[in-house]
């Protein structure tokens, strides 16, 4: 299939899947958000002075002028944490509108960078801050525009983090990868009896293996270059990332669970969704549905409400 048929087909799918895309996300948004409760993650549970670091940047600086850490704090902090949960059910369950969205995109970023200054780390942990952003348009155009954006900042994510470890010296660094291990479980390796430590302490222990793991990190991020070019690679681009999540998980200790969010902007996943909602409209014998849907006109509730 040529580029530019692939393309049209890719933003046909995105326009006409808009309400199960938004199902979708804001369904994993609960489930991060459940979770950082839990965890005492949110605003309320963890707010403090913010620690100042060689990482902050002009956004942080910015909110601390304004005195954000300050301000939500107590209170104020219960209310921006439940704005978070209420925008974030009303947009899961309310279709055909952009008041919660875009409620849910500004608390959204407000709990991003108050979790970053209070922790004194740049988490990259970025997932549901991007995907919620295309949410906010009213117009299925500008929604599949939104959309398609964040397919590129999720290739550029990954393809500007091989280059920058690449820039900094890790392809001829040998012992970076064996390091990076015994770094990350150096309290854990000699204790634990499981697989995964026994596996663990195999890398660290052997620095060509330990090397080629971490080449091999880079390597799938590397791959990423292939999306900003075609859509003909992006089965590839999944099952890489995939791979990548496993192994940052496995070997790194390293949770990016809300990054997997971005899977929904690749073509096999976006025609696994349109396929699946098919298949319940074919179910339900929905014929007049099931036809509109063939030939291209999205469904009722697929449709941005012009009214809101």
């Amino acid at each position: 299939m040529k580029s530019s048929i692939l393309f049209k087909e890719y933003t046909r799918l995105v326009s006409n899947n808009r309400w199960s895309l938004q199902q979708i996300v804001f369904l994993g948004t609960l489930i991060s958000l459940v979770i950082n409760y839990l965890s005492s993650g949110m605003v309320h549970q963890i707010s403090g002075n913010p620690l100042v670091d060689q990482e902050i940047d002009p956004t942080y600086w910015l909110a601390m002028i304004l005195r954000l850490p300050a301000i939500f704090r107590g209170t104020l902090a219960i209310v921006l944490d439940s704005i978070l949960f209420l925008s974030c059910l009303a947009s899961l369950f309310i279709p055909n509108q952009t008041y919660s969205t875009r409620i849910f995109f500004i608390a959204h970023f407000l709990f991003f960078i108050l979790y970053n200054l209070y922790s004194g780390h740049h988490y990259i942990n970025i997932g549901i801050l991007i995907m919620s952003f295309p949410f906010v348009f009213k117009t299925n155009e500008r929604f599949t525009a939104g959309f398609t954006f964040c397919r590129f900042l999720f290739c550029f994510m990954l393809f500007s983090a091989a280059l920058w470890k690449i820039w900094r010296g890790n392809l001829t660094h040998f012992d970076q990868g064996s390091t990076l291990l015994l770094l990350q479980f150096k309290s854990l390796l000699f204790q634990e009896s499981s697989f995964q430590y026994k596996t663990i302490l195999f890398f660290a222990q052997n620095r060509m293996m330990g090397q080629l793991l971490w080449l091999g990190m880079i390597g799938i991020e590397l791959l990423f270059f292939w999306g900003f070019i075609t859509y003909k690679k992006d089965n590839w681009l999944l099952i890489g990332h995939l791979l990548f999540f496993a192994g940052g998980w496995f070997f790194f200790d390293l949770y990016f669970y809300e990054n997997l969010l971005f899977l929904i902007t690749l073509y096999p996943v976006l025609k696994g969704i349109n396929n699946l909602k098919r298949k319940v409209l074919r179910e339900k014998q929905h014929p007049t549905a099931l036809s509109n849907l063939a030939s291209g006109v999205p469904l009722p509730d697929e449709r941005s409400s012009s009214r809101h």
